[in-house]
């Protein structure tokens, strides 16, 4: 039986199934899909370094991360681990929280959220009148744990 699940999910246990949950550093992803439209030039798809002065740009404007990367698809698809420094330095976060709550909904600021969205995506080249999708346009996540 292979269980690929967070450490928050309740399948293992229902299953009857016990689970080791490791911890690590504060470890907290972005994701933001944005639409790909006809005649858009076709970027390729990269990891942080091959941005070089784009990523400083986000260093001076005090966006700090830890990786950025971007690919195309069915989207416009644009990932990173953003220190939590940053998404308090930003308003993204409200307030600096323990656990759960700290990426829970009331904690975040969505306007700021989808303008740190907005700056990541045109930083990997999409340009700025690129639609979100409606379907999870930018998202966190903790990844501070895995479950196994």
């Amino acid at each position: 039986l292979i269980v690929a699940e967070g450490e928050w999910s309740q399948t293992c246990k229902r299953l009857g199934v016990t689970k080791t949950v490791d911890r690590f550093a504060t470890a907290i992803g972005l994701v933001a899909n944005l639409e790909v439209t006809k005649g858009q030039p076709r970027s390729k798809s990269f990891v942080q370094n091959a941005l070089g002065e784009n990523v400083r740009g986000l260093v001076n404007e005090g966006i700090s991360t830890e990786n950025l990367e971007y690919l195309r698809g069915e989207t416009h698809y644009v990932a990173a681990t953003i220190h939590k420094p940053s998404l308090l330095k930003l308003g993204v976060l409200k307030e600096d929280k323990a656990g759960k709550e700290l990426l829970a909904p009331a904690n975040i600021d969505v306007d700021a959220l989808m303008k740190l969205g907005r700056r990541l995506a045109t930083a990997c080249g999409i340009p700025e009148n690129t639609p979100f999708c409606d379907f999870h346009p930018v998202q966190l996540f903790d990844f501070s744990t895995r479950a196994r």
